[in-house]
């Protein structure tokens, strides 16, 4: 059990607890968020910036909001729909591997290739890797070699990580309902 607590603890230092989800998914997502709230009623710069906050207890700054403002004035594109994937993929990539990961054990070559399929997002290897690494080093997973090839590592979820695991994947999940919900009302 106090494995299980150390992990959970390591965990919320590391990725933190839901709010931390919440805020990656929010700066990831500011400009649906900004469109959506627009598409409700007018609002000045400084109402979006309260309201975003107001909402989800994330603080977006007056330049962060105005350079979307003046983006979508002038008509550009703030981001076509790849590229929002990419942010949210490359803000939650801990969650994605550890969650694909507690399917089945993988090799970071299949880790990259499955997320790209997935998503569509590359992902270079020492992005990946260096994840793998601190995990592996936290003692959430752990990598033994195949015994066919002893060249390829295949990281597996630690007894002491699977609850951890869980409750990472479930408050990301409560993150992303809470997005749908803001972006949806």
């Amino acid at each position: 059990m106090a494995a299980i607590l150390e992990s959970q603890k390591i965990i919320d230092e590391s990725f933190g607890a839901c709010s931390n989800h919440i805020e990656k998914l929010v700066k990831a997502s500011k400009s649906v968020i900004i469109l959506s709230l627009l598409s409700e009623k007018p609002r000045s710069g400084y109402d979006l910036i309260k309201d975003i906050f107001s909402i989800s207890n994330v603080f977006l700054s007056q330049g962060t909001v105005y350079s979307i403002l003046y983006c979508l004035e002038i008509g550009e594109s703030f981001g076509a729909c790849s590229d929002f994937v990419e942010k949210l993929v490359k803000a939650s990539m801990s969650v994605i591997i550890l969650s694909l990961l507690s399917e089945k054990p993988r090799s970071g070559y299949d880790l990259i290739k499955d997320i790209f399929s997935i998503s569509n997002v590359f992902l270079s290897q020492g992005t990946v890797y260096s994840i793998l690494y601190c995990l592996e080093e936290e003692g959430i997973i752990e990598a033994r070699y195949q015994e066919a090839d002893t060249r390829a590592k295949i990281y597996h979820i630690t007894p002491a990580g699977k609850e951890c695991v869980q409750n990472i994947i479930q408050d990301f999940s409560d993150a992303l309902q809470f997005l749908e919900a803001m972006v949806h009302r």
